[in-house]
């Protein structure tokens, strides 16, 4: 009881300071240790998946495109980002930053504003994300 207030005022002063992220930082974390990757909303791109891993597409300060690679499945990583929607069974994909939907629903593609990579839309999928492109495009 007596150390209890001097342990209290020590740690409060010389603790470790915890910062809260900024409402458009996000975390992306893989399955295995030490997998973790702290990035701005507007900065990632797409997601792919390659069997049991994910690569991240997302761009740095100098707007150079980056990908890192991590243990983990599509749905998981859709459950800590919600704001990213699927467009393919392998592809998640940030609608903030499609500048176009190329093609058909058959041979529909995705193309981005600052880089220079499209990826593949979905029969199935390709209604939805349109739709959700156009009524970005018209909030604009």
């Amino acid at each position: 009881p007596v150390i209890a207030p001097v342990y209290i005022y020590l740690r409060q002063r010389f603790g470790e300071r915890i910062v809260p992220l900024a409402k458009s930082t996000i975390i992306i974390t893989g399955a295995n240790k030490n997998e973790e990757l702290i990035i701005e909303k507007d900065d990632l791109y797409f997601i792919k998946a390659i069997e049991n891993y994910i690569e991240i597409f997302y761009v740095d300060a100098d707007k150079n495109l980056i990908t890192k690679t991590f243990r983990q499945s599509l749905s998981k990583v859709q459950q800590q980002i919600p704001f990213i929607e699927k467009c393919h069974r392998s592809f998640l994909v940030n609608m903030n930053q499609i500048s176009a939907i190329e093609g058909n629903s058959q041979s529909a593609k995705i193309t981005f504003k600052d880089i220079d990579k499209k990826i593949p839309l979905s029969k199935t999928l390709y209604k939805t994300i349109s739709d959700k492109f156009n009524l970005s495009v018209r909030q604009k």
